[in-house]
Order: structure tokens, then sequence, then C-alpha cells
């Protein structure tokens, strides 16, 4: 969201000093394996059971975290 936020005050900024030959953009990385969920997984059962499941199909959809950076 800070990423989308900054984006779109550079746009404007860009726009009001007319430099317009200057385009901005904010884009998301996709799915990334990175174990921000952790400890969510420690909270609650049935997410670490979903996560068991998910695990397989994951590995396939998501990126590691050097892809995603």
């Amino acid at each position: 969201m800070a990423n989308i936020i900054f984006t779109r005050k550079l746009a404007l900024e860009l726009e009001q000093k007319n430099m317009t030959n200057i385009k901005t953009a904010s884009l998301h990385p996709g799915v990334i394996l990175s174990g921000f969920g952790a400890p969510i997984e420690k909270s609650y059962t049935w997410v670490k059971v979903l996560g068991k499941i998910m695990y397989p199909l994951l590995m396939i959809l998501c990126k590691n975290n050097r892809e995603g950076a």
C-alpha cells in the first residue's frame, strides 16, 4: 500500500512540475512464500492444516524471496 501511495504522490508532483515525459508505476510482485504468515500458523491449528494441504500447490504457483525481490 505504501508503494502505491508513494507512486501516486510522485506522479502528482511530476505532473505539477510539467515533467510529463516521466511515467510512474507500482506493480505487485505476486504471491511470495516468505514465511510472513508463520506466526499465524502457530496461533491457529486450522491455518496450519490448510497450509499443509495447500503447500504443494503454493510451491508451484508462488515465488521465492529472491524472485519476489
